[in-house]
């Protein structure tokens, strides 16, 4: 097959069915430029050695002067695997539930430096005795982790602000001051 048989078949390589000059055979060449593959994937291995950065500069260059081109492949690559990163995210949630309430009160905090981790959750859980603050019911299996202090009321997201209660606990808590909330339950006269 010749270059421009390729090209007018769409064909992004071709065989040319003789040997290089340097020997590789068949030679299976590129339709841009009608190089051998292997003198090619050579040529790029020395590049890596003498100039690592280069293709990075290349492909930032690349990316300024075709920003549409790069929004569309973006899009089309999403397209194909949304489906795939939308499964792998659902499970890694399913099987880190202490990472994703860290992550998402990380994410509402306003100081950014302040962040409990996984570890105080645990640590939280056995200091409390697997039980609601204020209820005393068991949150062994499932519990919500609560700010003391509420973020909207100037509260940290540090381990010294949270506790964990059981969901109606917490719902019912909701943005409170910590003294209100005793008090409408009776805990503090």
């Amino acid at each position: 097959m010749t270059r421009s048989e390729a090209r007018t078949a769409g064909l992004t390589h071709y065989d040319e069915g003789r040997t290089c000059p340097r020997g590789h055979s068949p030679i299976h060449r590129q339709v841009s430029n009608s190089a051998c593959l292997v003198c090619a994937k050579e040529y790029a291995a020395r590049l890596r050695v003498t100039d690592p950065d280069r293709p990075r500069k290349a492909k930032a260059t690349y990316n300024a002067k075709h920003p549409e081109r790069v929004l569309q492949h973006a899009r089309e690559t999403y397209g194909r695997r949304k489906e795939q990163a939308q499964l792998r995210h659902k499970e890694w949630l399913a099987a880190n539930p202490h990472k994703r309430r860290e992550h998402e009160a990380a994410r509402r905090a306003k100081a950014g430096k302040d962040r409990y981790t996984a570890g105080d959750i645990d640590r939280l859980l056995k200091l409390q005795n697997s039980r609601c603050v204020y209820c005393k019911r068991s949150i062994k299996l499932k519990f919500h982790v609560d700010h003391i202090m509420p973020l909207s009321k100037g509260g940290t997201n540090s381990a010294k602000n949270i506790q964990l209660l059981c969901q109606p606990c917490n719902q019912m808590k909701h943005a409170k001051h910590p003294v209100d909330f005793a008090i409408s339950r009776g805990l503090l006269v």
